[in-house]
């Protein structure tokens, strides 16, 4: 009889304690349930940068290695740019030979200015010259003419002799040759410097050559830079600081314009992506605070926060559509992305990584 009773109180503290422990637990997951949101379907994923390149050629060396951690603008490969150097120091010659015509035309108009202006004085001063003779023989010819005619009267009333006629008359014909010369090289000085004004106008037709110069030069000036900016294009660099993830060419390979080359991400941006049930959509927040376990360290806590709360569901970005031909119809609870921020505290994680996270509703 001792022994039943002895038994049945086991038995009995034994149910006792399974129901005491069940009772525990079943209350835990209800406080975890009501005050977390739990999912273990996330990752730790990055800005995934992919680095393609702008121009075709044949790739001669790749400077990076998988894994190799690299700054912003340094090189990754280098494309073959002999073609392209060539043709830059072509542009480059075509320049210098603009800068020397216009050297040449430059010079020109200053020598034909200088020449312009040197024959025009010549040509003002023997107009002048001419001008002045003219003038000073137009009075004495008058004068000597003056002289015939009162020398032709007192001739025939027998005043004069004929012998002082005849030099009035000389006189009058010296003085009108002189005049008639002097009025001649008058005319030739005009003439001259019309001559040399209109030659002047050669300066004009050099200037519109230096004119056209200008659009040439430019037009060369913007090839060039096209040019100079392939043959930088032709040295791919990193758009960013970051770690090279998978690198898709070798030396030797030719690639296109738009080609990937590799793959690369920057350890200090990364965040969790948690497809989270619609269900739990009322219970989220951003700014709520967020425990996350990677599955590489489970040892080691993480903090994170939410970020973004997603506006439609995974659903939406399915590549097939999911139609219901037949109309039967399962409803099936759909998932929400959300974007938990989260320090990277010593680059042990990586884009890929499974994680656990609890988000505090509370």
């Amino acid at each position: 009889m001792n022994r039943s009773c002895g038994r049945i109180s086991i038995q009995f503290l034994i149910v006792i304690a399974v129901i005491g422990t069940g009772g525990w637990f079943g209350v835990n997951e209800f406080n975890e349930r009501l005050i977390f949101v739990k999912e273990t379907d996330a990752r730790i994923a990055a800005p995934m940068v992919t680095v393609s390149s702008r121009v075709d050629g044949w790739v001669t060396e790749v400077l990076v290695d998988e894994g190799e951690s690299i700054g912003q603008s340094e090189p990754i490969t280098q494309i073959d740019a002999r073609r392209d150097e060539l043709e830059l120091r072509q542009l480059d010659v075509l320049l210098e030979s603009i800068s020397a015509d216009r050297e040449q035309l430059l010079a020109e108009r200053r020598m034909v200015s200088e020449q312009m202006r040197t024959q025009l004085d010549s040509r003002n001063s023997r107009v002048e010259a001419a001008e002045a003779l003219v003038q000073s023989l137009a009075p004495r010819l008058d004068l000597a003419r003056t002289e015939l005619a009162r020398a032709r009267k007192l001739s025939a009333d027998g005043v004069v002799s004929k012998q002082q006629l005849d030099q009035a008359r000389n006189a009058v014909y010296e003085l009108e040759g002189e005049y008639l010369g002097a009025v001649a090289r008058l005319a030739e000085a005009q003439s001259e410097r019309a001559e040399t004004i209109a030659a002047s106008g050669r300066t004009e037709v050099i200037s519109k050559e230096l004119d056209k110069l200008g659009p040439r030069e430019a037009l060369l000036k913007v090839r060039r830079s096209q040019r100079q900016l392939e043959v930088e294009d032709r040295t791919v660099r990193s758009p960013s600081s970051g770690v090279i993830d998978k690198v898709f060419v070798e030396a030797g390979e030719y690639v296109r314009a738009g080609q990937r080359l590799l793959i690369m991400h920057n350890p200090d941006s990364i965040h969790v992506d948690v497809n989270v049930k619609e269900t739990e959509l009322s219970r989220l927040a951003v700014g709520q605070s967020v425990d996350i376990t990677v599955d590489a360290y489970p040892e080691t806590p993480f903090k994170g926060k939410v970020a973004r709360i997603g506006n439609s569901t995974t659903a939406m970005y399915a590549l097939l559509p999911n139609p219901n031909p037949s109309g039967n119809f399962t409803k099936i609870t759909q998932r929400v992305p959300v974007r938990v921020e989260m320090e990277q505290p010593d680059a042990r994680l990586h884009p890929g990584m499974m994680v656990e996270v609890r988000i505090d509703v509370r």
